[in-house]
């Protein structure tokens, strides 16, 4: 999404509140405690735990309502009587593990795009080599015919997939990397409040 208008930015700021120190906007999460951060099913330390699925859903559809060329920060208020600083580090330096995680699946997933999309340019030369440098037969037979039209068109249909897995398929991925990157430069906070009973 790009500010085409200030209407939109004005829209935008409807939906999240605004850092007015640095004009950043906030994604805000209420927790009861620090445990609620994570995936119940994940054993793992603290600061390698996976982020509940729901939470990991929640933040990354709001940071993609939010233009890329704008920042983001995101908020976690706890109850005030739960507060544990050493808790805190841990947890931020969870979430920051996470998108580093997501980084890491997203470069693997686009090497393999790349390694793809290579291969199918190589066997597209291939063909079209093979279809350039194959001598015509001397009785112009239909089969033979059949089988240099094949080899040919199969060589630009090689080069249209390289194509298409480069341009296409590695697009949304390459945009979900810039999200993701986003976030290792969020500031992550956490607020505390009294609760009344």
């Amino acid at each position: 999404m790009i500010f085409s208008t200030r209407q939109e930015a004005r829209e935008l700021s409807h939906i999240f509140n605004i850092n007015r120190e640095n004009d950043n906007y906030v994604i805000e999460v209420n927790l009861n405690n620090y445990q609620h951060l994570y995936n119940d099913w994940d054993a793992s330390s603290i600061n390698q735990k996976e982020l509940a699925p729901e939470l990991f859903d929640f933040i990354e559809r709001a940071s993609n309502e939010i233009p890329l060329n704008k920042n983001h920060e995101l908020w976690f208020y706890l109850p005030e009587k739960n507060q544990d600083e050493r808790k805190e580090a841990k947890s931020k330096k969870a979430i920051k593990n996470n998108f580093k995680m997501e980084l890491y699946f997203i470069k693997k997933k686009l090497n393999r795009i790349y390694r793809k999309a290579v291969t199918y340019i190589m066997m597209g030369i291939i063909f079209l080599l093979a279809a350039y440098f194959l001598p015509e037969s001397a009785g112009n037979q239909l089969l033979y015919t059949l089988f240099m039209e094949g080899i040919f068109i199969g060589g630009w249909v090689f080069l249209w997939e390289a194509f298409s897995q480069f341009f296409f398929a590695s697009h949304e991925i390459r945009k979900r990397r810039k999200y993701y990157q986003r976030f290792l430069n969020s500031r992550v906070q956490f607020k505390y409040q009294e609760v009344e009973d």
